[in-house]
């Protein structure tokens, strides 16, 4: 099985393609399986709405369907903000943890 664990859609500042083209592309290319990882990371553009971008790109991923390929949903991160989501949780527990947005889109 070939995956591909890191790719940006049309919701990251850096990518313009739709999920559906990237999933047919990665299919023709003989990928089973890619994550679609767009940026929550972007503090330095005040334009860009991370929690906007990250809610449609899971949406997104849910809603497109290629045959023969498996599309699954992750996010970017910077290494400030993992560490801050670090810090939390040894303050409160994983289960407590709480971003800006509720992510938590369920993608079965």
């Amino acid at each position: 099985m070939l995956a591909d664990t890191h790719t940006h859609s049309q919701h990251s500042h850096d990518s313009s393609c739709p999920i559906v083209d990237m999933a047919l592309s990665q299919k023709a290319k003989g990928i089973s399986a890619f994550c679609v990882t767009d940026h929550f990371d972007i503090p330095f553009l005040h334009e860009w709405k991370p929690e906007y971008h990250i809610r449609k790109s899971f949406e997104d991923v849910k809603s497109t369907s290629v045959e023969g390929i498996e599309i699954l949903a992750g996010v970017e991160f910077s290494e400030e903000k993992a560490k801050e989501i670090l810090l939390q949780k040894e303050k409160v527990g994983h289960a407590q943890i709480k971003f800006s947005i509720d992510i938590n889109i369920p993608l079965g």
